[in-house]
């Protein structure tokens, strides 16, 4: 294994190291001297836009806050659950499940909205269904609140129909994603069906 020990000094030299490191693929081994939060941040992005996992799980062993809002194209703050749709690639599902473990909150509210609704409202075509599927299931089984009610959009089941409804998902699709929270979130489902029937009612 090739070790690359980093003196860094100046924020701005994290454009260096990226490229360094990306030649010499030597991302399991960075060790860092006086790495500020801001030269932190500036590697994170880069390691999430390029999917390049080891050096994710580097920041994080290193002490880097998975719930740390980073600031990318001039003003937009994302903490990195949320900047994995803003890759060159397909979202790594990799990726999503080391930042769980090193203490991602999958249940953080970001502008009024849990983590995963954003995910699920924003999720483009680009992205396979089977992956969406995923994604959705490690942030269940990492504990997320699926009944949260968003004052515009309703509960995280709201948007799945609402998604249907608009063509962004297939009527099969959205019948996997509800499969799949029956299996892996029984009791959320079950509160679903009962504020469902209760609103249908009017109880």
């Amino acid at each position: 294994m090739t070790f690359l020990i980093l003196y860094i000094y100046k924020s701005e030299l994290y454009k260096i190291i990226y490229i360094i490191m990306k030649y010499l693929k030597a991302y399991e081994t960075i060790i860092s001297l006086d790495l500020d939060e801001e030269d932190q941040k500036n590697l994170m992005i880069q390691a999430i836009e390029n999917n390049k996992t080891s050096l994710i799980k580097e920041l994080l062993k290193n002490g880097f806050n998975p719930n740390t809002k980073i600031t990318y194209h001039l003003y937009i703050s994302e903490v990195p659950l949320l900047l994995i749709e803003s890759g060159k690639k397909l979202p790594n599902l990799e990726i999503i499940q080391l930042l769980i473990d090193y203490g991602a909150n999958v249940n953080l509210i970001n502008n009024d909205w849990p983590i995963i609704y954003q995910i699920i409202y924003n999720s483009n075509r680009l992205i396979k269904k089977p992956i969406l599927l995923e994604i959705i299931k490690k942030f269940i089984k990492a504990g997320a609140n699926l009944l949260f009610i968003n004052k515009d959009r309703g509960n995280f089941f709201d948007i799945i129909k609402k998604k249907t409804e608009w063509k962004d998902f297939t009527q099969k699709f959205e019948d996997q994603l509800f499969d799949m929270i029956k299996i892996e979130a029984p009791e959320q489902y079950k509160k679903y069906l009962i504020e469902k029937d209760i609103k249908k009612y009017n109880l």
